[in-house]
């Protein structure tokens, strides 16, 4: 059949790749031409003698139909007005723009082993001139032909002519429509056409194997030069951070490391309308918290602080000092603007006391225009049933507030705990965020149960082993011999892995001490003065246990009593019942299995590692306590949780 497309038999593409099989000498017009067209008839141009490839000029025109075809936006950009008549001096530029758009197509194929093969062939044939390459500048070349000459034979060849480039996509798109030439008229026809049109070309040969050779399939290209461009496109976003105003007065002096914290986090909050400042203890939270306040102030007005009882003092001092007129609101005073609603929970411990004996605020009624808020210790804001989050979640919601949680510990039983902390200032589904899930909460849930995993997985590696050693047994394999069952492998969750760092990267500012000096230096100077990171100076005071306890006996006989404490009301996730043992109000339970009772063993170790008074202290109040739990347990209830434990301690 002589005419050829994507859906005759053979295909356009088949048919080329059997011609060029079978030729030792080939010619060849295009408009343009790419690696993927080469790619799909490698093997048979490899086979040729010598292949003659025209391409045509790059016009704006031609360069916008490349960019439909493959999202070359940068070839769009380029803008040429281009007569039928070229200078001498134009044809160098000219001629280059063909090889240029050779070199982006490079660009911009996946990379993959193949591609970086059929770089590295088409390179080698150019090189050897098996392939020349020229460029035809008079006009755009609008044909496209496949001339292809046979071995000695009954035919001299064949063609085809039509409407595909020699790209992938025309070489194998649906709307390409070329016919086949054959016979000795025709083809002779074809030599003298591509003949003329040849001889009045450029050469651009040793400039496209330059080009290729700068290309990644084969430009080696250093580690570190990766390492940049990896940073790059991991922060492109943060180039152009937002300058510091200066203050009006006089205010506490920043570090270099806590002014950049200050210019990420106007960015950050610029972007999602919140931001977390996260840094290890030490390195200057609420400096950088109240440089923020200050910098906002300019545009978003008074800020609002909400923070523990016991910090207000020291933010309103903070206030005074960077001159933000700050209004500070004790967290355990905040109440909703709604009665306590259906299962939510009350505060509790000291938090629960404050609530009940002041005066509480409602801070939409309090504070109906102030601009940006500050939640210090934001993680007692972990839990969404609380009272306090309900109020300060509403607050936040109705204003349009930008909002900075500071905290050093953001997580406690998990990672929801971040989430329900975040769900302060970034909306489920419009948060910005590249995540799989999208959902911002089936996402954490996803985090949240290989959390969990990783814990029960921990909690069996351990379990397994103390099964395996009171056994006596080398290796799982002899488990067969024993009639006790090992524990049982905990099952992964069903659940795709998702990364909390594709959370906390563009919202945290998160920060060690460590970091602080390698990306800062030892010579950090705050005011003037050389800001010292304490080194802790450990020394070794040997003594002899033995001997300060020998009449309670040898050191390892004192071992061997405490190993003996089993600490069982400390291990009652052991004691579950069948029907309880999958309540959801116990799966924390279960996570700690037994590591509270080894946390006393160990207690009780340091404590008599200390002295006999300290250890004597310690067992009266374990002895108290455990009396407290024996009454409760009489009275039929188990007294488990942190109120349950400071009560029992009398």
């Amino acid at each position: 059949m002589d005419i050829l497309h994507r859906s005759t038999e053979p295909p356009l593409l088949e048919r080329l790749q059997e011609m060029l099989a079978a030729s030792e000498r080939a010619d060849i017009a295009v408009g343009y031409f790419f690696v993927s067209g080469f790619d799909a008839v490698a093997d048979q141009m490899e086979s040729v003698d010598h292949i003659r490839l025209l391409v045509g000029r790059t016009d704006r025109e031609t360069l916008e139909e490349v960019a439909l075809g493959l999202q070359q936006v940068e070839a769009v950009r380029q803008h040429t007005d281009l007569g039928s008549t070229i200078r001498r001096s134009e044809k160098p530029a000219l001629a280059r723009k063909p090889v240029e758009l050779i070199g982006e197509g490079v660009g911009r194929l996946h990379q993959t082993a193949g591609t970086e093969s059929a770089v590295r062939r088409l390179r080698d044939l150019i090189a050897s001139r098996r392939i020349e390459i020229r460029a035809y500048l008079r006009e755009r070349l609008h044909a496209k032909a496949y001339i292809c000459w046979y071995r000695p034979g009954p035919e001299p060849g064949s063609a085809v002519v039509g409407s595909s480039n020699f790209t992938l996509a025309g070489l194998e798109g649906n709307t390409e429509l070329n016919v086949r030439v054959t016979g000795d008229t025709n083809m002779g026809a074809l030599k003298e056409w591509f003949d003329a049109l040849w001889t009045d070309s450029e050469d651009i040969s040793t400039d496209v194997v330059t080009e290729l050779d700068r290309s990644w399939p084969i430009a080696a290209t250093p580690p570190y030069h990766v390492y940049l461009k990896a940073l790059y496109e991991l922060y492109k976003d943060e180039t152009g951070l937002p300058s510091l105003e200066a203050p009006a007065r006089e205010a506490p002096a920043l570090t270099p490391f806590q002014l950049d914290a200050v210019r990420r986090a106007l960015w950050v909050l610029d972007l999602r309308g919140g931001v977390v400042i996260g840094d290890v203890v030490g390195l200057g939270k609420t400096y950088i918290g109240a440089e923020l306040l200050r910098q906002l102030r300019f545009t978003d007005g008074d800020p609002l602080i909400i923070c523990p009882a016991g910090l207000r003092s020291m933010w309103e001092k903070m206030s005074e000092q960077f001159g933000i007129a700050a209004q500070v609101v004790s967290m355990s005073a905040i109440v909703p603007p709604a009665p306590l609603e259906s299962g939510e929970d009350e505060e509790d411990d000291e938090a629960l006391e404050e609530y009940v004996t002041t005066t509480g605020i409602d801070l939409l009624e309090r504070y109906p225009h102030r601009g940006p808020v500050l939640i210090d210790e934001s993680h007692n804001f972990r839990n969404p049933r609380a009272r306090r989050h309900r109020a300060l979640a509403a607050y936040l919601a109705s204003g349009g507030h930008k909002t900075i949680l500071v905290t050093a510990t953001p997580q406690n039983l998990g990672p929801l705990d971040i989430y329900y902390q975040l769900r302060l200032f970034l909306d489920d589904l419009e948060h910005g965020l590249r995540l799989e899930p999208l959902h911002l909460e089936e996402f954490f849930r996803a985090v949240q149960k290989w959390y969990v995993h990783r814990i029960e997985y921990e909690n069996w590696e351990q379990e397994l082993k103390a099964w395996q050693r009171e056994r006596g047994m080398k290796g799982v394999s002899a488990a067969s011999r024993n009639p006790v069952a090992p524990p049982v492998r905990p099952v992964p969750p069903t659940v795709p892995k998702a990364r909390i760092e594709d959370v906390l990267v563009p919202v945290f500012i998160r920060r060690r001490r460590k970091d602080i000096v390698e990306l800062y230096g030892s010579d950090i100077e705050v005011a003037g003065e050389k800001l010292r990171f304490p080194e802790p100076k450990l020394e070794n005071v040997p003594y002899n246990l033995s001997r300060v306890y020998r009449r309670a006996g040898t050191l390892d006989e004192l071992v061997a009593l405490l190993m003996r404490h089993q600490g069982a009301r400390y291990s009652a996730a052991s004691y579950l019942t069948d029907a309880s043992r999958d309540l959801p109000q116990y799966q924390d339970l279960k996570r700690a299995r037994n590591r509270v009772a080894d946390l006393v063993k160990a207690l009780l170790w340091k404590r008599l590692e200390s002295s006999v008074p300290a250890f004597r202290s310690t067992i009266e109040t374990l002895i108290r306590s455990k009396k407290n739990f024996q009454d409760s347990l009489s009275a039929g209830f188990a007294p488990i949780g942190k109120t349950a434990t400071l009560l029992l301690a009398g």
